[in-house]
């Protein structure tokens, strides 16, 4: 929805155009944090906070609903509803999951299905 005049032309910044997955992976195995903005009304969380937790990489989210997640932390995590609200220190250091990397499994998926269904 941005009009001509008002793009800005560098590299790796694309205008209506949707990235295949596998090229969208690549960017975010490349990347220090990962931007999650979540369409108005939707609830939960997005592939962006699974990439982020599983990758180990930083995540800015306007989801405040992902501070009541085990693997929350300020430091890993950051909680936005205005971008002036982020600082650079945010970005200082490596994001550390601990304990987590499994926590999007398929296979826990599985047991939740076999225990549920």
């Amino acid at each position: 929805g941005v009009s001509e005049s008002e793009k800005i032309q560098r590299k790796n910044v694309y205008y209506g155009k949707k990235l295949p997955y596998g090229k969208t992976l690549e960017i975010v195995a490349k990347s220090k944090a990962i931007l999650e903005i979540l369409q108005e009304g939707s609830k939960g969380y997005t592939f962006r906070t699974c990439e982020a937790v599983t990758m180990g990489k930083k995540l800015l989210t306007d989801n405040r609903s992902v501070k009541e997640e085990p693997f929350y932390t300020p430091e890993n995590v950051c909680v936005f509803d205005n971008a002036k609200e982020i600082t650079t220190d945010f970005f200082v250091g490596s994001a550390d999951y601990k304990g987590f990397e499994n926590y999007f499994s398929p296979i826990k998926l599985i047991d939740y299905l076999d225990k549920t269904l």
